[in-house]
Protein backbone atom coordinates (compact mmCIF):
# COMPACT_ATOMS: atom_id res chain seq x y z
CA UNK A 1 0.00 0.00 0.00
CA UNK A 2 2.73 2.82 0.65
CA UNK A 3 4.02 1.69 -2.93
CA UNK A 4 0.66 2.81 -4.42
CA UNK A 5 1.13 -0.76 -6.68
CA UNK A 6 -2.07 -2.53 -6.79
CA UNK A 7 -1.61 -5.67 -4.61
CA UNK A 8 -3.86 -8.83 -3.66
CA UNK A 9 -1.48 -9.79 -1.16
CA UNK A 10 -1.91 -6.83 1.86
CA UNK A 11 -5.97 -7.58 1.61
CA UNK A 12 -5.17 -11.56 2.02
CA UNK A 13 -2.75 -10.88 5.28
CA UNK A 14 -5.54 -8.74 6.69
CA UNK A 15 -8.49 -10.97 6.34
CA UNK A 16 -6.46 -13.84 7.85
CA UNK A 17 -5.02 -11.81 10.78
CA UNK A 18 -8.90 -10.88 11.41
CA UNK A 19 -9.84 -14.52 11.24
CA UNK A 20 -6.85 -15.19 14.44
CA UNK A 21 -7.78 -11.81 16.04
CA UNK A 22 -11.96 -12.20 16.23
CA UNK A 23 -11.93 -15.65 18.01
CA UNK A 24 -9.53 -14.39 20.37
CA UNK A 25 -11.27 -11.19 21.32
CA UNK A 26 -14.71 -12.91 21.38
CA UNK A 27 -13.71 -15.32 23.83
CA UNK A 28 -13.76 -13.74 27.59
CA UNK A 29 -10.99 -16.51 28.77
CA UNK A 30 -8.65 -15.36 26.63
CA UNK A 31 -5.34 -13.16 27.36
CA UNK A 32 -5.74 -9.59 26.17
CA UNK A 33 -2.18 -9.05 26.46
CA UNK A 34 0.21 -6.12 24.16
CA UNK A 35 0.43 -8.24 21.54
CA UNK A 36 -3.17 -7.97 20.47
CA UNK A 37 -3.17 -4.28 21.40
CA UNK A 38 -0.23 -4.17 18.57
CA UNK A 39 -2.07 -6.31 16.12
CA UNK A 40 -5.14 -3.89 16.39
CA UNK A 41 -3.20 -0.88 16.08
CA UNK A 42 -1.92 -2.05 13.15
CA UNK A 43 -4.91 -2.99 11.40
CA UNK A 44 -6.11 0.27 11.95
CA UNK A 45 -2.97 1.65 10.16
CA UNK A 46 -3.88 -0.54 7.47
CA UNK A 47 -7.36 0.83 7.68
CA UNK A 48 -5.94 4.29 7.44
CA UNK A 49 -4.47 3.80 4.27
CA UNK A 50 -7.56 2.07 2.62
CA UNK A 51 -9.70 4.12 0.04
CA UNK A 52 -12.39 3.93 2.45
CA UNK A 53 -11.90 4.44 5.96
CA UNK A 54 -14.76 2.56 8.66
CA UNK A 55 -12.89 3.15 11.61
CA UNK A 56 -13.93 -0.40 12.13
CA UNK A 57 -10.53 -1.01 14.16
CA UNK A 58 -10.09 2.26 15.59
CA UNK A 59 -13.26 1.56 17.54
CA UNK A 60 -11.62 -2.22 18.44
CA UNK A 61 -8.44 -0.70 19.73
CA UNK A 62 -9.83 1.78 22.11
CA UNK A 63 -12.20 -1.45 23.25
CA UNK A 64 -9.59 -3.14 24.01
CA UNK A 65 -6.86 -0.98 25.60
CA UNK A 66 -9.87 1.27 27.92
CA UNK A 67 -10.89 -2.60 29.32
CA UNK A 68 -7.33 -3.24 30.22
CA UNK A 69 -5.74 -1.04 32.55
CA UNK A 70 -2.26 -1.50 32.62
CA UNK A 71 -1.41 -1.08 29.16
CA UNK A 72 0.19 2.26 29.08
CA UNK A 73 1.91 1.61 32.96
CA UNK A 74 4.00 -1.94 31.09
CA UNK A 75 6.15 0.25 28.82
CA UNK A 76 7.71 -1.49 25.70
CA UNK A 77 5.28 -2.71 23.09
CA UNK A 78 2.02 -2.04 25.19
CA UNK A 79 3.12 1.18 25.88
CA UNK A 80 4.13 2.34 22.20
CA UNK A 81 0.96 0.39 20.85
CA UNK A 82 -0.89 2.74 22.88
CA UNK A 83 0.76 6.82 21.96
CA UNK A 84 0.42 5.22 18.07
CA UNK A 85 -3.44 4.45 18.82
CA UNK A 86 -3.82 7.83 20.64
CA UNK A 87 -2.48 9.70 17.38
CA UNK A 88 -5.01 7.87 15.71
CA UNK A 89 -7.91 8.72 18.09
CA UNK A 90 -6.72 12.40 17.59
CA UNK A 91 -6.68 11.98 13.66
CA UNK A 92 -10.62 10.73 13.64
CA UNK A 93 -11.75 13.26 16.25
CA UNK A 94 -10.16 15.86 14.94
CA UNK A 95 -11.59 15.70 10.83
CA UNK A 96 -15.39 14.00 12.13
CA UNK A 97 -15.78 16.44 15.27
CA UNK A 98 -16.19 13.03 17.02
CA UNK A 99 -15.48 12.31 20.76
CA UNK A 100 -12.39 11.22 21.95
CA UNK A 101 -12.77 7.32 22.26
CA UNK A 102 -10.12 6.75 25.17
CA UNK A 103 -9.54 7.77 28.46
CA UNK A 104 -6.93 10.19 28.20
CA UNK A 105 -6.05 10.41 32.18
CA UNK A 106 -4.93 7.10 31.95
CA UNK A 107 -2.00 8.31 29.71
CA UNK A 108 -0.76 10.29 32.92
CA UNK A 109 0.80 6.83 34.27
CA UNK A 110 3.27 7.02 31.08
CA UNK A 111 6.98 6.57 31.67
CA UNK A 112 6.87 9.50 29.64
CA UNK A 113 6.31 12.34 32.08
CA UNK A 114 9.52 11.39 34.45
CA UNK A 115 11.60 10.44 31.33
CA UNK A 116 12.88 13.44 28.93
CA UNK A 117 13.86 11.37 25.50
CA UNK A 118 12.74 13.62 22.43
CA UNK A 119 9.94 11.19 22.29
CA UNK A 120 8.82 11.53 25.47
CA UNK A 121 8.26 15.19 24.88
CA UNK A 122 6.55 14.16 21.78
CA UNK A 123 3.82 12.20 23.53
CA UNK A 124 3.36 15.32 26.00
CA UNK A 125 2.54 17.64 23.69
CA UNK A 126 0.27 14.82 21.65
CA UNK A 127 -1.66 14.22 24.79
CA UNK A 128 -2.08 17.90 25.65
CA UNK A 129 -3.15 18.56 21.95
CA UNK A 130 -6.24 15.48 22.83
CA UNK A 131 -6.85 17.40 25.65
CA UNK A 132 -7.29 20.44 24.62
CA UNK A 133 -9.57 18.75 21.22
CA UNK A 134 -11.47 17.30 23.66
CA UNK A 135 -12.34 19.95 26.21
CA UNK A 136 -13.06 22.64 23.53
CA UNK A 137 -14.24 20.62 20.68
CA UNK A 138 -16.43 18.06 21.75
CA UNK A 139 -20.28 18.16 20.73
CA UNK A 140 -21.75 20.50 23.36
CA UNK A 141 -18.33 21.78 24.73
CA UNK A 142 -18.43 25.47 26.02
CA UNK A 143 -14.90 25.96 28.16
CA UNK A 144 -15.16 29.06 29.91
CA UNK A 145 -12.03 31.12 29.89
CA UNK A 146 -10.06 29.88 33.03
CA UNK A 147 -10.67 25.99 31.50
CA UNK A 148 -9.26 27.71 27.99
CA UNK A 149 -6.48 30.01 29.89
CA UNK A 150 -5.47 26.63 31.81
CA UNK A 151 -4.82 24.89 28.75
CA UNK A 152 -3.08 27.57 26.82
CA UNK A 153 -0.55 27.72 29.88
CA UNK A 154 -0.08 24.04 30.06
CA UNK A 155 0.74 24.17 26.54
CA UNK A 156 2.97 27.14 26.61
CA UNK A 157 5.00 25.25 29.28
CA UNK A 158 5.77 21.87 27.30
CA UNK A 159 7.44 24.47 24.62
CA UNK A 160 9.05 26.26 27.90
CA UNK A 161 10.72 22.62 29.23
CA UNK A 162 11.84 21.87 26.08
CA UNK A 163 15.62 21.32 25.99
CA UNK A 164 17.50 23.75 23.00
CA UNK A 165 18.02 20.85 20.73
CA UNK A 166 13.87 20.58 20.45
CA UNK A 167 13.49 23.47 18.56
CA UNK A 168 14.25 23.97 15.21
CA UNK A 169 17.29 23.76 14.02
CA UNK A 170 16.11 25.91 10.34
CA UNK A 171 13.73 27.80 10.20
CA UNK A 172 12.90 30.61 7.32
CA UNK A 173 10.23 31.69 5.93
CA UNK A 174 11.72 32.50 2.42
CA UNK A 175 9.53 30.69 -0.17
CA UNK A 176 12.25 29.22 -2.19
CA UNK A 177 15.05 26.65 -1.30
CA UNK A 178 18.76 26.03 -1.96
CA UNK A 179 17.90 24.47 -4.75
CA UNK A 180 15.54 26.90 -6.52
CA UNK A 181 12.12 25.16 -5.72
CA UNK A 182 9.63 27.39 -4.80
CA UNK A 183 7.80 26.59 -1.32
CA UNK A 184 3.91 28.58 -0.14
CA UNK A 185 4.57 27.23 3.15
CA UNK A 186 8.07 28.02 5.32
CA UNK A 187 10.98 25.60 5.65
CA UNK A 188 11.34 24.11 8.58
CA UNK A 189 13.88 21.48 9.68
CA UNK A 190 14.25 19.60 12.88
CA UNK A 191 17.25 16.42 13.67
CA UNK A 192 14.51 13.67 14.38
CA UNK A 193 10.99 12.43 13.81
CA UNK A 194 9.99 12.34 17.09
CA UNK A 195 11.00 16.61 17.63
CA UNK A 196 9.09 16.96 14.12
CA UNK A 197 6.03 15.33 15.83
CA UNK A 198 6.28 16.83 19.01
CA UNK A 199 6.31 20.41 17.60
CA UNK A 200 3.77 19.70 14.69
CA UNK A 201 1.50 19.07 17.36
CA UNK A 202 2.29 22.26 19.23
CA UNK A 203 1.54 24.12 16.79
CA UNK A 204 -2.29 22.24 16.31
CA UNK A 205 -2.63 22.68 19.95
CA UNK A 206 -2.36 26.13 19.07
CA UNK A 207 -4.41 26.19 16.49
CA UNK A 208 -7.38 24.64 18.26
CA UNK A 209 -6.83 27.18 21.32
CA UNK A 210 -6.63 30.13 19.18
CA UNK A 211 -9.90 29.20 17.43
CA UNK A 212 -11.46 28.52 20.47
CA UNK A 213 -10.80 31.08 22.51
CA UNK A 214 -14.40 32.18 24.86
CA UNK A 215 -13.80 35.98 23.80
CA UNK A 216 -14.56 35.30 20.13
CA UNK A 217 -18.18 33.76 20.90
CA UNK A 218 -18.85 37.24 23.13
CA UNK A 219 -21.27 40.24 21.56
CA UNK A 220 -19.17 42.27 21.14
CA UNK A 221 -17.69 45.76 19.58
CA UNK A 222 -14.53 44.01 19.83
CA UNK A 223 -14.99 40.54 18.92
CA UNK A 224 -14.70 41.19 15.06
CA UNK A 225 -10.95 42.39 16.10
CA UNK A 226 -10.41 39.50 18.15
CA UNK A 227 -11.72 37.17 15.38
CA UNK A 228 -9.21 38.52 13.03
CA UNK A 229 -6.31 38.30 15.70
CA UNK A 230 -6.97 34.72 16.45
CA UNK A 231 -7.93 33.73 12.30
CA UNK A 232 -4.18 35.77 11.58
CA UNK A 233 -2.23 33.70 14.90
CA UNK A 234 -3.79 30.49 13.56
CA UNK A 235 -2.56 30.65 9.96
CA UNK A 236 0.43 31.42 11.06
CA UNK A 237 0.73 28.21 13.36
CA UNK A 238 -0.82 26.09 10.40
CA UNK A 239 1.82 27.74 8.09
CA UNK A 240 4.28 25.80 10.71
CA UNK A 241 2.60 22.75 11.02
CA UNK A 242 2.30 22.19 7.18
CA UNK A 243 5.79 23.14 6.24
CA UNK A 244 6.78 20.75 9.05
CA UNK A 245 5.31 18.07 6.91
CA UNK A 246 6.53 19.06 3.51
CA UNK A 247 10.15 19.62 4.31
CA UNK A 248 10.59 17.02 6.75
CA UNK A 249 9.23 13.98 4.02
CA UNK A 250 10.93 11.27 5.99
CA UNK A 251 8.66 11.50 8.51
CA UNK A 252 5.71 9.94 7.55
CA UNK A 253 3.81 10.06 10.16
CA UNK A 254 4.00 14.48 10.02
CA UNK A 255 2.54 13.87 6.69
CA UNK A 256 -0.38 11.94 7.78
CA UNK A 257 -0.99 15.01 10.59
CA UNK A 258 -0.85 17.88 7.60
CA UNK A 259 -3.62 15.63 5.43
CA UNK A 260 -5.96 15.68 8.40
CA UNK A 261 -5.27 19.37 9.03
CA UNK A 262 -5.81 20.03 5.45
CA UNK A 263 -8.99 18.24 5.55
CA UNK A 264 -10.42 19.09 8.50
CA UNK A 265 -9.89 22.93 7.14
CA UNK A 266 -12.01 21.89 3.78
CA UNK A 267 -8.35 22.47 1.77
Amino acid sequence: MITGIDDESSEEYHSYALRILIPILDDPMSSLDENLLAAAVLLRLYEEMCDVDTGTHLVGCARLWNNIPDFIAQGGLSEAASWIMLRQNLHISLIKGEPMQVDLNKYRRSRSFVDTTDEDFANRIILLCCQVLATCFSPGAQPDYETWAHLGKEVASWHDSIPAHYSPYHHSDVKSTSTGVKSAFPIVWMMNPAQVMGYQHYCLARILLHISEPRLWVSSLRTIEHRVAADKAAMKDLHIAIGLGIHNPSVVGAGFTVHHLLFTCEL
